[in-house]
């Protein structure tokens, strides 16, 4: 039971003795189990940006021609965040947040404006939410 350099706790995490008739027992209360399911998953939503929008699709109000969109996401880490919203062309429309975000939940709106304040025409349109190493994406439909 003496190893030169090893110091032994009397007594393992569960409370059982760890010198067993002179013997080390270092058991399995030693063993932190993580199951490869739950690794995997964990793995997984570290490298995920969970996001929505809502409602969508988006009607134009009779009134103003008001549109409103929601856009929600979650975060893993935290990270300089870039939410844009594009045309059915790849151009940009409007960048909706740029900048350093917490990891967890997040939302923006997007009023259906372009860059310059215009009111955008019906059609799809992209959101796309980037990080330095992850990004999501998903269409908006503006109807009438």
């Amino acid at each position: 039971t003496d190893i030169p350099g090893y110091t032994f706790e009397k007594y393992d995490l569960a409370g059982n003795q760890r010198i067993v008739d002179g013997r080390i027992d270092l058991g399995a209360y030693e063993y932190q189990y993580t199951s490869v399911e739950e690794s995997f998953e964990q793995d997984a939503a570290a490298k995920e940006i969970f996001s929505r929008a809502f409602p969508n699709p988006v009607r134009v109000s009779r009134n103003a021609g008001n549109i409103h969109c929601t856009v929600r996401f979650s975060l893993p880490v935290t990270d300089e965040v870039v939410v844009s919203i594009y045309n059915v062309r790849g151009q940009r429309v409007k960048t909706l947040v740029s900048g350093l975000l917490g990891k967890g939940d997040h939302q923006v709106y997007w009023d259906g404006t372009n860059s310059r304040g215009e009111t955008v025409g019906t059609g799809m349109y992209m959101y796309l939410i980037e990080t330095e190493t992850l990004e999501a994406s998903d269409r908006i439909m503006i109807v009438k």
